[in-house]
């Protein structure tokens, strides 16, 4: 398995479970505002650094549980991955937050209690032209269905495959 060059390949093995994390990496910490700043800095072109990996067969390692990485963020609620003894899969070692960030971003929602509406993440499709270069460039919020959304608002999920600018991010 190749390392992922796009965040749409990286999404993809995270969906196929080649990507999971080790039990001995600590748990999902960041905020809303922090996952709306790391989309905003990949939208502006920025680098979101690197990701240090664990190639290894799971099974090989019978004290680490390997877990997906989480979509749907609702606390602490990693399901473990059964994995056969050929499967190769990058244990993330660094980088955790930063993909978990994006997992949540592309593929999933984020629920800020146990009994809130799950929100996900939408771009506001107006400019922003006042933006500074220390301030965020482009405005992202997290919206629950069916009630927070406007015309100007699109969610990030629905922008994976729209065609070859879409899958290049």
């Amino acid at each position: 398995m190749a390392l992922p060059t796009t965040v749409n390949q990286l999404l993809q093995q995270v969906e196929r479970n080649c990507v999971l994390l080790p039990s001995i990496q600590r748990s999902f910490v960041w905020k809303p505002k922090q996952i709306v700043r790391l989309w905003d800095s990949l939208m502006r072109g920025y680098p979101i650094g690197p990701m240090l990996v664990w190639r290894t067969r799971p099974t090989e390692h019978k004290h680490v549980h390997f877990h997906q990485i989480c979509r749907d963020f609702k606390g602490n609620d990693h399901e473990v991955v059964a994995a056969s003894s050929t499967d190769v899969v990058s244990a993330l070692l660094d980088g955790q937050q930063r993909v978990t960030a994006l997992t949540i971003g592309a593929l999933g929602s984020i629920a800020p209690s146990g009994s809130a509406k799950p929100r996900k993440l939408h771009l506001c499709l107006d400019p922003n032209d006042s933006a500074g270069p220390e301030a965020l460039q482009y405005r992202f919020d997290f919206l629950a269905a069916g009630g927070d959304e406007d015309d100007a608002m699109f969610p990030v999920a629905d922008a994976r495959g729209l065609g070859s600018s879409a899958a290049e991010l």
